[in-house]
């Protein structure tokens, strides 16, 4: 048992923990310069550092860094095998598992109230205008696919939504041609950029 708890928790953990770090550097980075580049017009820049981010949690320099101090010990100190090591990531990787569980019960739910009430609203006719001003925009960024407009009454801001029948989510408020607009333009970029993915 102990030898899987070392297998599983001291490894698989820790190299979590080491690469979730290592992307929230990077993020913390992006935060300072994606808003000095957007103010200063750069936009593609921030959206190119953001892939960055998203990649570097996935990156595997810290797995590389961490087998290196597990071969050569770390200050002459065998880091790896301490009984007060093991304890605390045996502590934090259960902590942090049912962390993952509570939060992805909690996901799961509020996307089947959201998926739920799209289902009622599709029943309903949407607007013919508004589906009309998603094209027009849609053929202005060069998205080639079809998206739908859904209003509902449950959410308070516009958002993207659906990986393979893409929609755009509105909340039943009044908005200006202009807002509109722009509301429409954001959210198809990010069903063209994939960012739902």
């Amino acid at each position: 048992m102990r030898w899987i708890l070392n297998n599983i928790v001291i490894n698989g953990f820790t190299y979590i923990v080491f690469g979730t770090a290592l992307g929230t550097i990077v993020y913390l980075i992006w935060k300072l310069a994606g808003r000095w580049s957007e103010k200063r017009g750069y936009v593609d820049i921030s959206y190119w550092i953001w892939k960055v981010v998203l990649l570097s949690f996935w990156c595997p320099i810290s797995f590389f860094v961490l087998l290196k101090i597990r071969k050569n010990g770390l200050y002459g100190f065998e880091f790896w095998k301490t009984a007060f090591i093991m304890d605390i990531a045996s502590i934090l990787f259960f902590i942090w598992v049912a962390g993952t569980v509570i939060c992805i019960i909690r996901y799961g739910n509020q996307h089947r109230k959201i998926h739920k009430a799209i289902r009622q609203c599709e029943v309903k006719e949407q607007s013919p205008i508004l589906q009309e001003q998603i094209s027009e925009i849609s053929k202005r960024v060069k998205l080639h696919r079809s998206v739908k407009p859904v209003i509902l009454h449950m959410i308070e801001v516009p958002m993207a939504y659906g990986l393979f029948q893409p929609k755009v989510l509105l909340p039943a408020k009044e908005y200006s041609q202009q807002e509109l607009e722009v509301i429409l333009l954001h959210e198809l970029v990010h069903h063209k950029h994939h960012d739902l993915f």
